[in-house]
């Protein structure tokens, strides 16, 4: 795909639809003919459409919601498979937490996505309640409710957020993400019992039965973590001046034809 192909689909996506969902297709295509998604090769990741996770009806789902949201596409293992009638708890669902890489939160075309320079943030994570489950805090802040991007970012490590023009790019410092994700998985059956209330009874049952996670939930609940996030504009396309939209289109091709999704593939 061309520059000029991509900014025409983003003009006639603006004109005739505007909604998020008409750049999935766009975007599903441009990151295949750049990432490393080789259908054939099992070394390689999957790239999956599951933005209507919602109204999906198998167990795979409760793992890709994380802890805020469907995203809009996961990258992962093509050896993800969760399925809870097989799962061996803790250890199984954490071996298919593993396979999940990185996801894709598409926006509006008209959403403003502000240009981050390359810089790095630290944040506090706290698990709250029942209810809302996660808080984080930036500096001496009071806590807030984790929303859907930092939600995207604690849950899949590695995270693209765009509107078509804007590209930016959030991450997890590689030598807090072990920590990050045993932090989350402690609560993970806690929050997954809340969220399965009005599911099928079978769901229900299993995750109100199952022992492991939660046992010292409530030793637990003071408990902090603190997270290092990277983040930086790989991209804005949102320009008037050729060149400048050139070069950084140049940019988000190099970005995608290096990134590793998984930290170490399998064998």
């Amino acid at each position: 795909m061309t520059l000029e192909e991509y900014k025409k689909e983003l003009e006639y996506i603006e004109k005739q639809y505007g909604g998020e969902e008409a750049l999935y297709p766009l975007i599903n295509i441009f990151l295949r003919e750049l990432g490393d998604f080789k259908p054939l090769n099992k070394q390689d990741p999957s790239l999956v459409d599951v933005h209507r996770g919602r109204l999906c009806k198998y167990a795979s789902r409760n793992l890709l919601y994380g802890i805020s949201n469907f995203p809009d596409m996961v990258i992962m293992g093509k050896d993800f498979a969760y399925k809870d009638n097989q799962l061996n708890y803790k250890k199984d669902l954490i071996d298919e937490k593993s396979k999940l890489f990185g996801c894709i939160e598409v926006k509006d075309l008209s959403e403003k996505l502000d240009e981050i320079m390359d810089n790095t943030k630290k944040i506090t994570l706290k698990y709250c309640n029942e209810k809302s489950m996660f808080c984080y805090k930036e500096d001496d802040q009071n806590y807030t409710e984790v929303n859907q991007l930092y939600g995207d970012v604690l849950w899949y490590g590695k995270v693209i957020h765009t509107n078509g023009k804007i590209w930016n790019y959030y991450e997890i410092e590689n030598k807090t993400l072990k920590d990050v994700n045993e932090f989350l998985m402690n609560y993970y059956f806690q929050f997954m019992k809340t969220r399965c209330n009005n599911n099928a009874q079978i769901v229900k049952d299993f995750y109100e039965t199952v022992q492991g996670f939660s046992n010292n939930l409530d030793n637990e609940k003071d408990n902090e973590k603190e997270v290092i996030i990277t983040m930086k504009t790989i991209a804005n396309l949102d320009s008037l001046d050729s060149n400048k939209v050139e070069c950084e289109w140049n940019n988000l091709i190099t970005f995608f034809k290096k990134i590793q999704w998984a930290n170490s593939k399998p064998k």
